[in-house]
């Protein structure tokens, strides 16, 4: 819930699929709209949320995520807190996740994520990901193959996992960096530099593929970017 907990702090406003505060239900329909859409549910027009809203999407579930016996049948609820040990619905890589009781959240989140990977000329950037789950990479890999004029770069907080640096050595718009090496254009090359730059580079290291450089290093570029508009 670190997500949460930080948007939370900052007063950002968010969305995660689930509306309502004590047993939130989750909203596919609004999870599937984008803005300006107008949707139609239970015979009415309704709007899509604003676009300053930030999306969440958990794909694979959270700590607060729980099941739910509700009119006969058990749905997945998301809590103010974390659920009671052995209760949580966090969705692990697993055939767990295509279990009959747990498929709405996951299906819906999943699609949602396939169709913001099929925007032309999208910028992805995939941080604290190890490349483990093969449906999703198999979906970030498909959308690099698809749409050639979109971007997806891969910052890791280690090693280059093989998986990935095979795939980029293909497709020219897949980047990765790695704290010594990255994979440009297809070429993999070790990473230097001759001066520090503080909170990029620093004793030889490329500090971007740490999610907290990573996450001061697009603040202060919105910041600095906000001031100049």
């Amino acid at each position: 819930m670190l997500i949460e907990t930080g948007l939370e702090r900052v007063g950002a406003l968010f969305f995660d699929g689930f509306v309502g505060g004590m047993n939130a239900r989750f909203r596919p329909d609004l999870v599937e709209s984008v803005p300006g859409d107008a949707l139609m549910r239970d015979g009415e027009t309704r709007v899509s949320l604003p676009a300053a809203f930030v999306r969440v999407w958990k794909l694979h579930g959270s700590t607060n995520w729980t099941f739910l016996e509700r009119e006969g049948h058990r749905e997945i609820v998301r809590l103010g807190t974390v659920a009671q040990d052995g209760r949580a619905a966090a969705i692990y890589p697993s055939d767990e996740k295509y279990d009959e009781s747990r498929r709405v959240p996951f299906v819906v989140l999943i699609d949602r994520f396939r169709r913001a990977l099929a925007e032309p000329e999208t910028l992805v950037l995939v941080t604290g990901y190890s490349f483990s789950d093969q449906d999703l990479n198999e979906m970030i890999f498909e959308a690099v193959l698809r749409y050639p004029r979109s971007e997806i770069v891969v910052f890791c907080y280690n090693d280059i996992p093989e998986v990935v640096s095979t795939q980029a050595s293909r497709t020219r718009n897949l980047s990765v960096f790695s704290p010594n090496e990255a994979i440009i254009g297809g070429q993999r090359r070790p990473l230097r530099g001759d001066t520090e730059i503080a909170g990029l580079w620093q004793g030889g290291r490329f500090l971007l593929g740490d999610f907290t450089y990573l996450s001061s290093f697009l603040g202060g570029y919105l910041s600095t970017s906000d001031a100049t508009e």
